[in-house]
């Protein structure tokens, strides 16, 4: 505008900015709205929705506190009870993490791997936001409303008309103490992992501001705690005990003050949430960190378009981001979008004609029945009905080396 005409142009930037102030009062008039609305408005606007919006389901009122809020579906909290569990083929760390810079409060959010569903690019099961936490502060308190409510949710999930419940959750977050205390507190069965990029970055800043170690010092020390051989990569109590006597030593003439951190806060931090959780649960990988929580900080982000937006907004954003996630899940079914399904569901794929020729009804079938379908893990072990013989599993049909059919008819062929 200013390169056509230095006369057809706004006068400066103040002009701009108070046309668009206009505007935005102008809007409000025609909504009934005489004013703006602060925080108070937008969280007046929540509670109001609660017995309503779909995605709104819990107010978390603390005295001294401004209300807090807990968001979810139903099918967020199945998929977290199914995927989740020691119990699945192939289970999924329900990460945690607090996400900063979103709105007015913070966004606790829980993420988790549909395995059912493979990224058409990666090969690898996408990463699905599950239940968010809008909250105020980062107190114990606050972290427990939270989790006793998922707790107890989890706990009263029906399938069918079962009451199934979910009785060992695998659950990683960084070394937040409010935040893994409540987590204890409200789930004590389940497995708790501790993100290992975040307790080397903790290290790294003990051993620099703290102790004022060289870098090659530093280099070497965190190396064989986190490295590739290090103590986070012991595969038993054994190696552990032998790998951190050597590291003690070690520290004892090169850090002698990282002692006293290393005995007592990060070695137990490491045997107990990093190498015993992978004893237990082969799935999990060595030196887990808490990424995927990360790369949905920054889908958030991107949502919001990297700035802060009011509650009511942010509540909206957020149901977006699932809305499209679970789209995109159905989407999958009949071959289109992002997604594919992975090869032990596939028998649930039907070709796009075939879809399109379906009523809304038979859709909505085919999809409650790829949601609900559950791939179970087989026991290692079978103990006989009156629990006096336990055995190996066993097959269940003896079949013919390279046999793909059935057993009718896999037919018996004899050469002359």
């Amino acid at each position: 505008m200013v390169l056509d005409s230095s006369t057809c142009c706004p006068r400066d930037l103040k002009q701009v900015q108070n046309i668009k102030q206009k505007v935005q009062r102008q809007k409000r008039e025609e909504n009934g709205e005489k004013n703006r609305k602060n925080s108070a408005d937008h969280i007046q606007n929540l509670i109001s929705q609660l017995n309503e919006h779909e995605f709104v389901q819990h107010l978390v009122s603390l005295k001294g506190k401004p209300p807090g809020f807990i968001l979810y579906t139903e099918q967020q909290l199945q998929d977290i009870s199914k995927y989740c569990s020691s119990e699945a083929h192939h289970p999924s760390v329900l990460g945690i993490d607090r996400t900063f810079n979103l709105g007015e409060c913070f966004v606790t959010c829980t993420v988790y791997k549909n395995n059912n569903i493979l990224r058409k690019t990666t090969q690898e099961p996408p990463i699905m936001l599950g239940p968010v936490y809008l909250h105020w502060d980062g107190s114990y308190e606050t972290y427990h409303a939270f989790f006793s409510h998922l707790q107890c949710k989890l706990d009263s999930i029906t399938l069918a008309g079962m009451e199934l419940g979910v009785g060992h959750l695998i659950v990683g977050s960084d070394e937040e103490k409010a935040l893994t205390k409540a987590i204890n507190r409200c789930f004590p069965q389940s497995s708790l992992l501790l993100c290992t990029r975040h307790l080397e970055e903790n290290a790294r800043r003990k051993l620099t501001d703290k102790i004022g170690t060289t870098k090659s010092c530093q280099k070497d020390i965190l190396t064989q705690i986190f490295g590739p051989d290090g103590l986070t990569s012991a595969d038993n109590s054994f190696t552990f005990n032998k790998l951190s006597h050597e590291i003690q030593t070690k520290c004892e003439d090169t850090a002698p003050k990282f002692i006293d951190y290393l005995r007592k806060k990060l070695v137990p931090a490491i045997w107990k949430h990093v190498v015993l959780p992978r004893q237990q649960e082969r799935c999990i990988s060595i030196n887990w960190t808490n990424n995927n929580c990360e790369a949905m900080n920054h889908i958030l982000k991107m949502e919001v378009n990297w700035r802060p937006e009011k509650l009511t907004d942010l509540v909206h954003s957020i149901h977006r981001i699932v809305q499209l996630q679970f789209t995109e899940i159905r989407r999958a079914l009949h071959g289109q979008g992002n997604f594919q399904l992975a090869p032990h569901v596939s028998h649930f794929r039907l070709a796009h004609n075939n879809w399109t020729e379906k009523t809304a009804e038979e859709k909505d079938k085919l999809y409650c029945d790829f949601m609900r379908f559950k791939r179970r893990k087989r026991p290692a072990n079978i103990i006989s009905t009156d629990g006096k013989l336990t055995i190996a599993a066993t097959p269940r049909l003896a079949k013919k080396p390279c046999q793909r059919s059935r057993p009718k008819a896999a037919k018996t062929l004899t050469f002359k």
